[in-house]
C-alpha cells in the first residue's frame, strides 16, 4: 500500500508518526546545558534572517507604523528579546506585524534551503486564527474591534498566506489550544479541520489546560550548519475578552543566547506538559 505514497508524503508520514511517538519523552535538562554563551555567537546579523530587509520591502499602510516595527526590530536584534506595554490596539498593529514579517522570512529561508528544518507550534486559546480564515477575514473571526484596521487584516491574510506555504514545503506546524473549548462556537473552525485533513504535517493538539501567560506561538529553525535559532512571542490572540494594559514580549536568536534559552526552556517545559515536544519534531 506504501507505493501509493510519493517520497515527500512518506517522508511526512514518518516524521508525523515520530513526532507523536516521542511526544512526551525528552527533558528540559539538555536545554540547561546548552545555555552558556559567548558573546559574539548571537548570530542575529548573518543570513538566512535578513528580517530588516523583509520589512524594508513591505507595503506598510503609513510610514509611522513602519517606523515603529523597525525600532521594535532593532531591539529584538540587539539583545533578543523586546517587549512592549500598552493597550491591546497599541501593541497589534507593531508587535502582529512584525511576527507576521518573521514567520514570512522564516518560510523564505526554507524554502531556499539556507533553513532545513522548521517546526512551529502557535499555541493560544483556541486554534490559530490565521488558520481559521481563507482569502478574506470575517467579522466574527476577529470581533468588530479590527474589521476596519487595514494593517491588522491585512497582516492575518499575509500570514494564513505564508502558514500555509510552510505546510507545502514540508514544515511541521503544531496548532496548540485548549480542550475546554466550544469547537462549535469558534469562528473558522471547518477551515482550519480542512487544513488539518489536508496536511499530515499540520498536528492538531488540544491541550487539558491552557495558561494565558503563554499565549502566543514558538518557533524552532535549524540551519544547513545545525545551528539552531528560535524566534517566540507571548501575545494575546486577535479574539481575546481581555481589557486593560498588558504586556508583550518577543524572542528571537540563537538558543544558546542566554535570554532565550532562559524562556525556551520554560516554553518547552509548558508544552511538554501538555505532551507537546518541539525538539523531537525538529529533524
Amino acid at each position: 500500500m506504501l507505493k501509493i505514497f510519493k517520497l515527500p508524503y512518506l517522508l511526512i508520514f514518518v516524521t508525523f508518526f515520530i513526532c507523536n511517538l516521542n511526544l512526551a519523552n525528552a527533558t528540559t535538562s539538555n536545554l540547561e546545558n546548552q545555555a552558556v554563551i559567548k558573546p559574539a555567537e548571537h548570530g542575529l546579523y548573518k543570513k538566512p534572517y535578513n528580517i530588516s530587509r523583509v520589512i524594508s520591502k513591505h507595503k506598510f499602510q503609513d510610514l509611522k507604523t513602519k517606523r515603529k516595527v523597525e525600532t521594535l526590530w532593532k531591539r529584538l536584534q540587539t539583545t533578543g528579546y523586546a517587549t512592549l506595554q500598552g493597550k491591546d490596539s497599541d501593541l497589534r498593529t507593531i508587535v502582529a506585524t512584525l511576527q507576521g514579517l518573521i514567520e514570512e522570512n522564516i518560510v523564505d529561508s526554507l524554502a531556499s534551503k539556507d533553513i532545513v528544518s522548521v517546526v512551529g507550534v502557535i499555541h493560544t486559546p483556541t486554534p490559530s486564527t490565521p488558520l481559521r480564515i481563507k482569502e478574506k477575514v470575517p467579522a466574527e473571526v476577529i470581533g468588530e474591534k479590527y474589521i476596519n484596521n487595514r494593517e491588522v487584516l491585512q497582516t492575518l491574510i499575509n500570514r494564513h498566506k505564508t502558514l500555509v506555504k510552510l505546510l507545502k514545503l514540508n514544515g511541521i506546524l503544531i496548532a496548540a489550544y485548549s480542550k475546554s473549548i466550544s469547537k462549535s462556537k469558534v469562528s473558522g473552525y471547518k477551515n482550519y479541520l480542512e487544513l488539518v485533513k489536508s496536511y499530515p504535517n499540520l498536528l492538531d493538539k488540544p491541550m487539558k489546560k491552557f495558561n494565558l501567560e503563554y499565549s502566543g506561538a514558538t518557533y524552532l529553525m535549524k540551519s544547513k550548519n545545525g545551528v539552531i535559532k528560535t524566534f517566540s512571542i507571548h501575545a494575546d490572540q486577535i479574539n481575546s475578552q481581555v481589557e486593560g494594559e498588558k504586556k508583550w514580549e518577543i524572542w528571537f536568536g540563537n538558543i544558546k543566547n542566554k535570554n532565550v534559552a532562559k524562556h525556551i526552556v520554560k516554553i518547552d517545559s509548558f508544552l511538554k506538559d501538555q505532551d507537546i515536544d518541539i525538539y523531537q519534531c525538529l529533524n
